[in-house]
């Protein structure tokens, strides 16, 4: 389930962007974890963004937002006001510039529980894995690298639909860790840009939980390297459901 939806560039430009060292422009949690800051966090996230000082903030706000315990309760005080939704959009256009920035995630499979899937979205799912259709998180999405912590938020006893998981065994290529400015260390999170889509390979429960399998639709190039898929003919390219 989206958190919010981010599909616009951000003003003002950024200062400039800055070349990672090549042990940083690919990576799992330690490619972000182990990057120095010269003024801690905000420094890392102007850095590795290729953010202005005034985009940092917003996003290192963002990044707290995001990854806090108070995100469902901070999102219902701040829609009361037009004021308070300005600022997330705000947060998640600064989150969305910063993904397509940081270092890309390739530490290996991502998972994403889903709690409270409505029946709609489940047959949504079940018929983009019919038809080949590819299917976007309509905006910015959380993941885990650790299935276990993902399982956490898959829902139970409470949802509609029982037990959800989304699961990339490929990771992602528009995705970059969110570990390091997360307040909850077992989450291993990482969090995914807003332009990746998905096609739906496969489904089935296991063990009480229906699992969907995931494959990049549209995986990108980062740093001057050359994907496998950078061949495929534009008939290939599908729409978003």
């Amino acid at each position: 389930i989206p958190k919010m939806e981010a599909d616009a560039p951000i003003k003002p430009k950024p200062d400039k962007v800055i070349e990672l060292p090549e042990d940083h422009k690919f990576g799992g949690h330690e490619a972000v974890n182990s990057l120095p800051g010269d003024r801690g966090l905000k420094d890392i996230v102007k850095r590795v963004g290729g953010l202005s000082s005034e985009e940092a903030s917003l996003t290192l706000n963002g990044l707290i937002d995001y990854t806090g315990k108070t995100y469902c309760g901070a999102i219902k005080q701040l829609t009361d006001t037009g004021e308070g939704l300005t600022r997330l959009k705000d947060e998640a256009l600064a989150l969305d510039r910063y993904c397509k920035n940081a270092p890309t995630w390739n530490g290996g499979p991502l998972y994403r529980g889903i709690s409270g899937t409505s029946p709609t979205h489940l047959l949504e799912l079940k018929r983009a894995c019919e038809s080949g259709e590819a299917i976007s998180m309509h905006g910015i999405s959380s993941w885990s690298s650790e299935e276990d912590s993902a399982m956490k938020f898959a829902g139970g006893s409470n949802s509609v639909t029982g037990k959800t998981m989304l699961r990339c065994k490929e990771g992602s290529s528009w995705g970059t860790s969110v570990d390091v400015y997360s307040q909850f260390d077992d989450e291993h999170e990482v969090l995914v840009c807003s332009e990746a889509r998905y096609k739906v390979s496969g489904y089935h429960d296991e063990n009480g939980v229906m699992v969907f399998d995931l494959i990049e639709a549209n995986p990108r190039v980062k740093h001057g390297e050359k994907h496998d898929r950078d061949d495929e003919s534009d008939e290939s390219k599908t729409d978003d459901l």
